[in-house]
């Protein structure tokens, strides 16, 4: 063998690409540069559809009571978040009888491969609407003052 590498395609392998601004000052492959519009002529952003209500009185009638309270509990923190919008209505119901199913398969089949692809679901809806949380503090949180580790560690942070 030659010993001059493994042959084939790998993943990972080969020139890495460039970020958007490079290729605009350098050009791709064939050496062509690519013009950018100005940051100025960017365009106007639409309006955002507006939120629904997520009191009692505006819940959806054709849920279920069991839905219409996993209704009540997940609403107000998706219309919180922004994504509770009339678009995404029948996404949102959706996610309400998944969560019934769900809670009902746990008590009766938990573990199965139903149960566990109920959960997938839901867990996705869930991402979607932003209900779950994801470990990063989100936009607009509350930041905890910075520690000077030398007090940290010789006085207990005082």
């Amino acid at each position: 063998m030659g010993g001059k590498g493994s042959g084939g395609s790998r993943l990972g392998a080969g020139r890495k690409p460039k970020d958007r601004e490079l290729r605009a000052l350098d050009g791709n492959a064939s050496h062509r540069g690519r013009v950018l519009p100005h940051p100025s002529a960017a365009t106007p952003a639409t309006p955002a559809p507006p939120l629904l209500q997520v009191d009692e009185e505006h819940a959806p009638d054709d849920l279920g009571m069991d839905e219409r309270r996993v209704w009540l509990e997940l609403a107000p923190i998706a219309q919180k978040k922004g994504t509770l919008t009339a678009d995404y209505m029948y996404a949102f119901k959706l996610l309400c009888r998944n969560v019934v199913l769900e809670r009902a398969l746990r008590l009766t089949d938990a573990a199965t491969p139903n149960h566990r692809g109920l959960m997938q679901r839901i867990e996705v809806a869930l991402d979607h609407f932003m209900l779950r949380p994801f470990g990063k503090p989100a936009a607009g949180a509350v930041e905890q003052p910075a520690v000077d580790p030398v007090k940290e560690k010789y006085f207990g942070g005082r």
